[in-house]
């Protein structure tokens, strides 16, 4: 690996929640502005509030990623953030910089349905677990499409992962875990990685410590891989090739891009046929088999959300 790893040792808590969420945002802001990878290993799920707070300086819109069992969204019993509706708070921060927000692997039983029908409203996009169990390549764009990639180990089966706060019988798998963290990596996007809710009291036999440095080790490797594969305008026309697909009765078409050195695929929500010139194109990470599906005239789920987002 050609890049150095320094470790910087823990953080303390402060006095309060507050104390820490200050301290921890100053560190990252200040190793974002000096173009420092940070990766985040312990805590509770809730860092990830000033682990955003940190990019509001650099970005006007930021990704969110979260691999979690739950929304952690909405608490009806805390009147203060928590593990279990930081992603409320983000939501609700003014002035807001999310501009999307992805969950891998929730659990249906675990979720409220207020949860899930404000996520749809605002056109947030989740998988189940189950999906994940059945594809776990259909998780790469999702991580390719992301600046922050938080994941709770509470989402990986107790028996992978009995260290941690909430563990439960179901769950993510652990080599999937360690597959979608090598994806994180290799994201040209990504630019924080954090592994929240370790316990080391249910942690008995070191069982999770080993499978945290795996999922490390895992998302270090997809890190040294990067190749700077990221659609630009300066780079569109030579690195990638162009797909249109006319849409039927319609002016408008659909275009993806696809990379001539790794094979990945975007999509390309330019859909003005006559007046391209003028329409400020957002390319966005998807898979080979979301081309194949439009194609055949389905519009995938996901692209439907993305061009909900722009109309």
């Amino acid at each position: 690996w050609k890049f150095r790893i320094t470790d910087f040792g823990d953080l303390k808590p402060g006095l309060d929640l507050k104390d820490t969420y200050f301290a921890l945002n100053d560190i990252i802001s200040s190793l974002l502005s000096q173009s420092v990878f940070p990766v985040i290993l312990g805590g509770t799920q809730d860092l990830v509030y000033p682990l955003y707070q940190s990019y509001e300086s650099f970005t006007k819109g930021v990704n969110l990623l979260s691999v979690d069992s739950r929304f952690d969204l909405i608490n009806e019993d805390a009147l203060n953030i928590n593990n279990r509706n930081y992603l409320g708070y983000i939501i609700k921060k003014e002035p807001n910089h999310l501009s999307g927000f992805t969950n891998l692997g929730y659990q249906s039983y675990l979720c409220q349905s207020d949860e899930s029908h404000l996520l749809d409203k605002m056109l947030f996009e989740t998988s189940r677990l189950g999906d994940l169990r059945e594809n776990i390549k259909s998780s790469e764009p999702y991580l390719r499409n992301a600046d922050i990639v938080a994941i709770d180990l509470s989402s990986i089966k107790q028996s992978d992962a009995p260290g941690t706060t909430s563990p439960s019988p179901n769950g993510i798998e652990s080599h999937h875990a360690c597959v979608m963290s090598r994806y994180a990596g290799m994201s040209d996007r990504v630019s924080s990685f954090g592994v929240f809710e370790f316990s080391e009291v249910y942690d008995i036999r070191e069982q999770t410590v080993n499978l945290i440095s795996q999922i490390i080790w895992y998302f270090l490797e997809g890190f040294s891989l990067r190749v700077n594969d990221s659609p630009s305008i300066n780079n569109i026309n030579v690195k990638y090739q162009k797909y249109i697909i006319p849409i039927k009765d319609s002016e408008l078409q659909f275009i993806f891009y696809k990379s001539k050195d790794t094979g990945r695929w975007w999509f390309s929500s330019s859909m003005e046929f006559h007046d391209e010139a003028n329409y400020k194109e957002k390319i966005i990470a998807c898979s080979y088999e979301d081309y194949l599906q439009t194609l055949e005239g389905d519009i995938p789920k996901r692209i439907y959300r993305i061009l909900k987002t722009i109309t």
